[in-house]
């Protein structure tokens, strides 16, 4: 003699609780779906892309810059972090050139920003380059007192 087992299912014995598990599960699905595609317009990886890909055209025009490549990351290994590296004609005035880098970057709604890192190479020269790194909060002050407050994001 076999002896068979009946399995309700919750809907059968209790329909709140499937009304429950229902609601829960879309609850879950909908903040799902809203957290990875973001509000149209406000996802931070995409606004500091392309707060980057402006600050590098801005850069590229400069007197003396041959070329630029802005680069921003947030994530656990570089949080917050603007590398910039240019290549510049021969005797380009390296300091202004950095003046201008740091501006750019510290006045861009970059979001957040830890550190700047300011990579410069001379265009087909032998001569050796230069790199500036920033810790915004150990530098704040001084970034303030000399290009004003950041804008708020």
């Amino acid at each position: 003699m076999t002896a068979t087992r009946e399995t309700t299912l919750p809907s059968r014995t209790h329909p709140h609780i499937a009304r429950w598990l229902l609601a829960v599960l879309c609850t879950l699905t909908l903040s799902t779906a809203c957290t990875a595609r973001g509000t149209p317009g406000t996802d931070p990886k995409a606004l500091n892309t392309a707060v980057a890909q402006q600050i590098q055209t801005e850069l590229a025009g400069q007197p003396g810059v041959v070329t630029a490549r802005v680069v921003y990351q947030d994530n656990l290994t570089t949080p917050g972090s603007a590398a910039v590296d240019l290549s510049v004609e021969p005797g380009a005035d390296v300091d202004a050139t950095i003046d201008t880098v740091v501006r750019a970057v510290w006045l861009s709604k970059l979001n957040p920003l830890s550190t700047i890192r300011v990579g410069i190479v001379y265009y087909q020269s032998q001569q050796s380059g230069t790199v500036k790194n920033l810790i915004v909060k150990d530098q704040q002050a001084q970034l303030e007192q000399k290009y004003g407050p950041r804008p708020t994001p």
